[in-house]
């Protein structure tokens, strides 16, 4: 028989450090057409041939919402250029999340009405070139892009014309709230880390816009264009988790399998060579035992169909060894 020890000791986890909970990498990026934007590149948007020469929005009062609807804040206000990543990490407790939220602008009146001049060099809310601030008075520019767009019926001119988007003022803040489900957990010693893509989809921004007419706005002057493109805003954006540690699906060491993970009504945990009769508790993100079970022909079974949603291990009794899964 192996000993059943050496085989949890790949994964230890120490019950007493359940809690600590991982880092959240969050990559800020802009797709057009399924694929990173490049600036002077021609794209079709919405049946028209245009190219984008620079792209810059804020983003600001960004959350990530847990499964009981309470928020953990990413301080900061930041400015995301079109062909490139902006990458923020922050630690997150343990749990169960269920949203992340941010501004597309600056909500703070008083911010947004600074003195980009008095700001020190490397804030997002420097001067910046080209300018992401219109006067003291009007404020930052919450969005911009400039480019060039082919008028033609049929595409046939060429992108020559110009396309210009400056969205800002109070009234174009605009919230974006994605619900996406995940979950965090790691240890003191080991920290879970977890990284997600936030994507501008930059086509959905125009959405039921047609840029062969409708080319310009500065905001003020021409008001209907700038809200109806920056309501789509709250849905051009998507949430990717991935290169997730610490949550595996089935096999999690040699000889070791805990599935089905994420789990509903049941979840097993099965051992290679494992003597029958041996017993495995099912505790909570706290250390807390909840139920027992033996070893049958290999296999244990519980039943977490009561549990609620969140995060529970396996645990090799009279150890500190455990298993994690997500009950959901």
């Amino acid at each position: 028989m192996k000993n059943i020890l050496s085989i949890f000791t790949a994964v230890a986890i120490s019950v007493a450090a359940f809690a600590h909970g991982g880092d959240l990498t969050l990559n800020f990026k802009t797709n057009i057409n399924g694929n990173a934007l490049q600036f002077n590149n021609e794209y079709n948007i919405g049946g028209a041939n245009a190219q984008v020469n620079f792209l810059g929005y804020y983003i600001s009062d960004i959350k990530v919402v847990k499964s009981d609807n309470s928020e953990v804040s990413i301080s900061g206000i930041y400015l995301v250029k079109g062909n490139e990543t902006l990458t923020l990490t922050d630690e997150l407790d343990a749990g169960s999340y269920k949203a992340i939220k941010f501004n597309v602008g600056i909500a703070d009146s008083l911010t947004n009405h600074g003195d980009p001049s008095l700001q020190p060099s490397g804030s997002p809310l420097a001067l910046q070139t080209p300018s992401m601030h219109w006067s003291w008075n009007t404020g930052y520019i919450f969005f911009r892009l400039d480019g060039l767009v082919d008028t033609s019926v049929n595409n046939q001119h060429g992108a020559t014309e110009s396309l210009t988007y400056h969205l800002g003022r109070l009234s174009s803040v605009r919230t974006v709230n994605i619900q996406e489900n995940f979950t965090i957990v790691g240890t003191h010693d080991n920290p879970g880390q977890y990284e997600a893509d936030v994507v501008l989809n930059l086509e959905n921004v125009f959405s039921d816009i047609n840029l062969k007419t409708n080319r310009v706005t500065m905001t003020m002057n021409n008001p209907t264009l700038a809200t109806e493109a920056c309501d789509n805003l709250p849905d051009a954006f998507e949430f990717s988790l991935r290169n997730i540690t610490g949550i595996n699906d089935k096999n999690i060491a040699s000889g070791v399998k805990l599935y089905p993970n994420p789990a509903t009504e049941s979840i097993v945990v099965e051992i290679t060579d494992v003597n029958n009769n041996s017993s495995v508790n099912l505790i909570d993100i706290t250390g807390k035992q909840l139920s027992e079970s033996v070893f049958e022909n290999g296999k244990a079974t519980f039943n977490i169909s009561s549990l609620e949603n969140g995060i529970y291990f396996i645990k090799q009794y009279n150890t500190s060894n455990a298993f994690r899964f997500v009950k959901q």
